[in-house]
């Protein structure tokens, strides 16, 4: 995932201290990445480290499915009461070594959604919701982030359920291969 702060900050229509959404980067798994949150009725910025050890698998569990993640033991509390919007500019997924960028067209930052836990040591951490992916992604991976325009992701985050769907969006593509186009 890449984040930006000036293009964080102009969508979501902020300019506040409490909105420190840090340098533009490319986040990775078990970093601390800068997430959106209700908390006491008002919008903030936290940092949560991507990624949660689980106790019976030996990687990080960085996603958690959509369609599954409320009756999950280890996401449901989080489902109800502690959801988070990952402000970014970009997500990608590797395909035979080959990197492809995924934004959307006409839009500087995408909000995915996400879910923040408390892990033992004390520490929040979040994973990344994910869903079925765009019928025009699919050829590239099966699942991608669950994406939210603005007003969508603010309902989402004060509990609204989630029936947004991947086809609202138009997506672009990039990669180093010359025949990735627009769609």
């Amino acid at each position: 995932m890449i984040g930006g702060e000036y293009e964080i900050r102009q969508a979501v229509g902020v300019d506040s201290l409490f909105l420190d959404f840090g340098e533009t980067k490319q986040y990775r798994p078990s970093e601390s990445l800068p997430a959106l949150i209700i908390e006491q009725e008002t919008l903030r910025c936290k940092p949560f480290i991507w990624g949660i050890k689980h106790p019976q698998h030996p990687q990080l569990v960085i996603n958690a499915r959509v369609e599954s993640a409320a009756n999950k033991a280890m996401f449901q509390n989080a489902w109800k009461t502690q959801r988070c919007l990952l402000p970014v500019k970009a997500w990608h997924e590797w395909r035979n070594q080959e990197r492809f960028e995924f934004s959307l067209e006409h839009q500087n930052v995408l909000l995915l959604g996400g879910l923040y836990l408390q892990a033992p040591e004390g520490k929040q951490h979040l994973v990344v919701l994910t869903q079925a992916a765009a019928s025009a992604l699919q050829q590239y991976h099966h699942r991608m982030p669950l994406l939210f325009e603005l007003e969508q992701g603010l309902r989402w985050l004060a509990g609204d359920p989630c029936k947004y769907k991947a086809e609202q969006f138009h997506y672009h593509v990039s990669s180093n291969s010359p025949q990735i186009s627009l769609f």
